[in-house]
């Protein structure tokens, strides 16, 4: 299959060993970026459908496709640097983004509740800034909350599953810069009720 590998032989100078090269899919470098690529086209289909969801019709989504086209120098850097780990990871925090807006508006489900944990896992994986990334969403939750405008009921299940998401991260490959993440901190320190001035269980056994 010449489009999956193809390789060739190349004699260089005398005295010089001859080397191979390789293209097609099957190559390394054309596996990553075409990989890369495939999940820039998820990111664009996941984006329109929490477009259509939030708007409440096709036309939300419309709209959200084409402000990702009309800046897409602003949005993304996968056509200038392919190689980067945030290329992984964009996709799959709009999808947490999507199961995030559903549980909230919808309530919580075991479906959605396993969706957000596995999204959270895939954005976790290769994303080296989850720590500041997942930090600001823990923030305008938290906020929402403590002003009133979320229930306890529906934001325990998307801390708890974002927790857990990270928690696994950490836990099945090792890596000390997810368990530092916002979402190790969040869930034992939600009060009971907004407003609540009691002091957090965390920072109490960080104390003793």
């Amino acid at each position: 299959m010449p489009y999956f590998l193809e390789c060739y032989t190349i004699n260089r100078a005398e005295g010089m060993d001859r080397v191979t090269s390789c293209v097609g899919a099957g190559d390394l470098s054309v596996f990553y970026v075409n990989g890369i690529f495939c999940l820039l086209g998820l990111q664009v289909g996941v984006m329109f459908l929490l477009g259509c969801y939030l708007g409440e019709g096709i036309l939300g989504g419309l709209v959200t496709v084409s402000a990702f086209f009309f800046n897409y120098n602003e949005c993304t850097r996968v056509q200038w640097i392919p190689p980067l780990r945030e290329s992984f990871s964009m996709p799959f925090l709009v999808l947490v983004s999507l199961f995030m807006s559903v549980m909230l508006k919808e309530g919580a489900t075991r479906r959605r509740q396993v969706g957000l944990v596995l999204a959270t896992l895939l954005f976790a994986l290769p994303c080296s800034s989850v720590s500041f990334v997942l930090l600001t969403n823990m923030l305008s939750l938290f906020g929402s909350y403590v002003l009133g405008f979320l229930s306890k009921d529906k934001l325990s299940p998307v801390l708890d599953s974002m927790f857990s998401g990270v928690l696994y991260c950490y836990v099945v490959f090792s890596s000390s810069t997810q368990c530092s993440s916002a979402p190790c901190m969040f869930p034992p320190t939600l009060p009971s009720e907004p407003f609540s001035c009691s002091t957090p269980r965390f920072l109490l056994r960080v104390g003793s």
